[in-house]
């Protein structure tokens, strides 16, 4: 599972199941009430919308990719990085390490705005004990 705010960051979890029980409780903890959440059509997602989000779904599945303004356009370009990136570089990666890697990509895309401060940003973040 995936956030980001438009011209934001984002956050991401590995999620084995996306059923609702897991991806909304993740939305609560992270989105402020009132805020619009653009999703695909996921089942999961549709309670947004009474737990007072401004929810709106698009349908990839009839080629609809974008109501208005609202879309998935930039969570989608994260993914289709991260899946470009493990392919060119990995020939398998495990499951137990998924979440690491999603880390790695996160940092890289948080920060692809000052790629020459990243290596030092994350030189910061490793504490030596």
């Amino acid at each position: 599972m995936g956030m980001i705010q438009r011209g934001g960051a984002f956050r991401g979890e590995v999620i084995p199941r996306a059923s609702r029980a897991r991806l909304v409780p993740r939305i609560q903890q992270n989105v402020a009430l009132g805020s619009t959440v653009n999703t695909a059509s996921l089942r999961s997602y549709r309670t947004l919308g009474k737990l007072g989000y401004n929810h709106v779904s698009v349908n990839h599945e009839i080629k609809q990719w974008a109501i208005g303004t609202n879309h998935t356009n930039s969570i989608e370009g994260f993914w289709s990085h991260v899946k470009r990136g493990l392919s060119s570089t990995h020939c398998a990666v495990s499951p137990n390490r998924l979440q690491a890697y999603v880390n790695e990509f996160a940092v890289r895309f948080n920060n692809r705005d000052e790629p020459a401060r990243m290596f030092g940003r994350l030189l910061n973040q490793i504490s030596c004990v």
